[in-house]
């Protein structure tokens, strides 16, 4: 989406706030125990009491309000009875609708006790994520902040799925430009334009870069053995540094920790 008036930036901060929230909120609930449907329950419940809508099942017909993968799974995991265990990496992706407007957000943690393979993917993962978007600017070629997101993963041992990537986002849950990867794809000429919408998103791997459909029709998943972990935020485009859309999902991520522990 283009940014073009005052109305449609305000529309934009709502449901990347609302999209931010219900993702803290999914965090608290996914713990040892529970199941990714104790989670997707939450998640519904919280979208509708801020009167917004799962953009995958709305759109898509996805049967859950959020796409939860666990370990070698990156991405589209429908919730279902599969329990969570200790040190499982969890990757929690949103994708909410308010009022005709969409905001993509996602995160990737380690229940405890975790390894150390699995605290560290999912750290780096937020790490680059945020490193990545300080250098996006009007005019600069995606490639290049594509090409960073590797070099980075390369650097701290991981590599980077390259089946999937970030997208544009606003009006609808995928827009133009269609593919943000995450390497520098030479034949992919996306410039990032000012006032655009785009939701960038990473996906690190232990093993290698590749996914495929599982056998539930909707889940990506890797090689058994390997890890992976994403991280996602809608952002809009402007002159120096973007502004974050679904910012509140960080911070989110470290009151949910805080508040279950003190539940527990």
């Amino acid at each position: 989406m283009l940014i073009k008036n005052a109305s449609q930036l305000l529309s934009m901060r709502r449901v990347g706030e609302v999209a931010a929230g219900v993702l803290a909120e999914a965090l608290i609930h996914a713990r040892v125990g529970a199941t990714t449907r104790d989670v997707d329950e939450a998640v519904a419940a919280a979208l509708e009491g801020r009167g917004a809508r799962s953009a995958p099942r709305l759109v898509y017909g996805f049967p859950g309000s959020i796409c939860i993968s666990v370990n070698n799974e990156a991405a589209h995991g429908p919730p279902g009875p599969r329990r969570f265990s200790a040190g499982d990496l969890v990757n929690l992706d949103l994708a909410v609708e308010l009022d005709g407007y969409y905001a993509d957000c996602a995160l990737s943690f380690a229940l405890e006790p975790a390894g150390e393979a699995e605290l560290r993917i999912a750290a780096a993962a937020r790490d680059i994520l945020h490193l990545a978007l300080e250098k996006i600017r009007p005019g600069m070629r995606a490639g290049k902040v594509g090409g960073f997101i590797e070099k980075e993963a390369a650097a701290r041992g991981f590599a980077v799925l390259r089946d999937l990537g970030g997208h544009g986002v606003g009006r609808a849950p995928h827009e133009a430009p269609e593919h943000l990867e995450c390497y520098d794809n030479a034949e992919n000429p996306t410039l990032f334009e000012e006032g655009r919408v785009v939701a960038v998103e990473l996906f690190l791997s232990t093993l290698d870069g590749h996914c495929a459909v599982a056998e539930d029709g909707w889940t990506l998943a890797t090689r058994p053995g390997n890890l992976v972990a994403q991280a996602e935020h809608t952002i809009l485009v402007r002159r120096g540094p973007p502004e974050i859309l679904t910012l509140a999902a960080a911070a989110g991520l470290r009151s949910a920790f805080a508040a279950a522990a003190e539940a527990e």
